[in-house]
Formats: C-alpha cells, structure tokens, sequence
C-alpha cells in the first residue's frame, strides 16, 4: 500500500471528508459489518479501518472464520456443544449491557 493509499484509508476518499473510524467505532459495527447490514459508506469506513489497523483486521479474520465455522456445523445438522449457546448469548448479553455475566 502506497502513501496515498494509506492516506485515503485513514481520512476517507477526498481530504478532509470524514476522520478515520477508531477502533472502538470499527468494534461497534463488526458484527453488523460482516452480516452486511451497513450502509455502504460505513461498511467502506470499516473496510478502510481494516486496511490499516493490523489488530482489528486480525480481530474480524478471526470472527468471521468463527461464523462461519457456526454456519458450516449449523448447515451439516450438527448440534452445539452442552452449554455454548448459553455462554454465546451471555457474552452477547454483556457487550449490549456492559454488565459481566454470572
């Protein structure tokens, strides 16, 4: 990636149009990033951060195998480990409420 690249990346298309996406932002829209339910311009926000940001990229690699790996034992009728869906929705729980599960 070149500078100009790298500088489109961080500021958006043209100088000056948005700031770059933090991570915190890009944390806040991943899951609904890689479900395809953002608009294009946030989405390309995210897509940006990603291309620059080694942690967050490496964070939404790592989700995006997990759903798959869901979606893949979903589809083959395999069913879930005693407990997972219970401890899923209890991280899932915390994150909206910021309150740490029991």
């Amino acid at each position: 990636m070149g500078f100009r690249d790298l500088w489109r990346a961080m500021f958006g298309r043209d100088h000056g149009r948005e700031r770059p996406m933090t991570c915190g932002e890009m944390a806040e829209r991943l899951f609904e990033y890689l479900d395809e339910e953002l608009d294009e311009q946030t989405a390309q926000r995210v897509r940006d951060h990603l291309d620059v940001c080694a942690h967050c990229a490496t964070r939404a690699d790592f989700e995006q195998a997990f759903l798959r790996a869901v979606e893949s034992a979903s589809a083959a009728g395999e069913p879930l480990p005693e407990g997972l869906q219970d401890r899923v929705l209890a991280v899932l729980d915390e994150a909206e409420t910021g309150e740490i599960p029991e």
